[in-house]
């Protein structure tokens, strides 16, 4: 009932709006298809831009974070250390986090220090995700200390508001080892770029609108193959090359997002209704 009235209303939307602004073009191909009678004209895609002043210079971004924050403080505040592979996002369902758990843990196997880092909102959703963690860790329980929950950490429950606030949330982004975005369905998908803007390598879903915003910036992978998902993770690990060619194509690949550019396209489709 609530997606038929949802579906409902979204039509009404489209079809009284004079203009659409969609964030990419995976997007707009996806109303068009959808919406047959929408005329391509009245789409204008908005690319979303990353915040510069959160991350580190980029030819800085090794150094401790402005806010004098450091590795040390990871440890002490949230008890994780080097080296761990990130994520951050919300935890609903289509960010496809309990194949990244269980690709983790084959990944985990092979490397028994790697750890998981899951940061979101503490809700009922990352709640649910710890149970899948259980789950999978009494099949396959972790060599080294027999304990696979230990190894996947949720940052939320280690502070009293149930999120990490920004300063925190950069110096999780400043040492990560890589950041892996497992997502089924994006409009976007902005913590892939927040990524690379510190120098991180990140491996990602090919799913949706993630290659056409991480371009030639990502090592892909089939979201919905374990396997795959959990070969292409050791892969990056394994490759110091690798990452570091990663980190350079990120650079680069911010070039193509702003907030002054999103704000200019926007302007011209206000402008459309004169």
């Amino acid at each position: 009932m609530k997606r038929l009235l949802y579906r409902i209303v979204f039509w009404l939307a489209i079809k009284r709006a004079k203009v659409v602004f969609v964030p990419t073009e995976f997007v707009k191909k996806d109303l068009l298809k959808e919406y047959t009678w929408l005329l391509e004209k009245r789409i204008i895609v908005t690319y979303e831009g990353v915040d510069e002043t959160f991350c580190l210079p980029k030819l800085d971004v090794k150094e401790t974070h402005p806010s004098g924050k450091d590795e040390s403080f990871l440890s002490t505040k949230y008890k994780v250390q080097k080296p761990y592979l990130l994520y951050v996002g919300s935890m609903y369902p289509h960010k496809n986090l309990e194949r990244l758990i269980e690709a983790f843990s084959l990944v985990a196997e092979e490397y028994e220090n790697l750890k998981l880092v899951l940061v979101g909102k503490r809700d009922f959703f990352q709640r649910r995700l710890r149970g899948e963690v259980v789950a999978v860790g009494k099949t396959r329980p972790s060599k080294k200390d027999g304990s696979f929950l230990s190894r996947i950490i949720f940052p939320a429950f280690k502070v009293k508001s149930g999120y990490v606030p920004d300063e925190d949330l950069a110096v999780f982004y400043k040492n990560a080892l890589a950041f892996v975005f497992p997502s089924l369905s994006e409009g976007f998908g902005l913590p892939p770029l927040e990524a690379m803007q510190f120098g991180v390598p990140v491996v990602a879903s090919k799913a949706t609108c993630i290659p056409e915003v991480c371009g030639a910036a990502a090592l892909y992978f089939d979201p919905e193959d374990v396997e795959d998902i959990a070969a292409k993770i050791k892969s990056l690990v394994k490759n110091e090359s690798l990452r570091e060619d990663l980190v350079t194509r990120g650079f680069k690949n911010l070039e193509r997002f702003s907030w002054q550019e999103m704000a200019l396209r926007t302007l011209k489709g206000y402008r459309m209704l004169n």
